[in-house]
């Protein structure tokens, strides 16, 4: 059996993740390269990603996948919705990201691969309230 060290050192890790994103909008489509690092950890159920201005929770963890952020709005002009899933098994990352306001769909879905990196923890947030 592993130690809590052990443990806790599974338990925490970045990910780099790279790939294509797709945005498509009433007639047009374009795609660009990405570049995430996102720091998670599961013992906390919390990640953030780039410079890390905010602490998210984690949607779901699964031994197959772990689902970042599962998020959908409805209101009354504009319905959205979010999903950010990395596949444990593979690698795989994709995040699709739908908005329609109004009668104008607009659309976002990554594609990539992530690979594990060392955790570099959360920073220390120096607020004034």
């Amino acid at each position: 059996m592993l130690g809590g060290a052990a443990t806790a050192v599974m338990m925490t890790f970045n990910l780099v993740c790279t790939g294509t994103v797709t945005t498509t909008s009433y007639n047009d489509r374009k795609s660009a390269p990405y570049n995430y690092v996102y720091r998670i950890d599961l013992s906390k159920s919390r990640w953030c990603d780039g410079e890390c201005k905010s602490i998210n929770e984690v949607a779901s963890v699964q031994p197959a996948s772990i689902t970042l952020k599962d998020k959908k709005e409805d209101g009354p002009f504009s319905k959205s919705s979010t999903r950010n899933v990395i596949n444990r098994e593979t690698g795989e990352h994709s995040i699709l990201h739908v908005r329609r306001l109004s009668a104008t769909p607009f659309s976002m879905e990554w594609q990539g691969t992530c690979t594990p990196s060392p955790f570099t923890g959360f920073p220390d947030f120096k607020t004034k309230f």
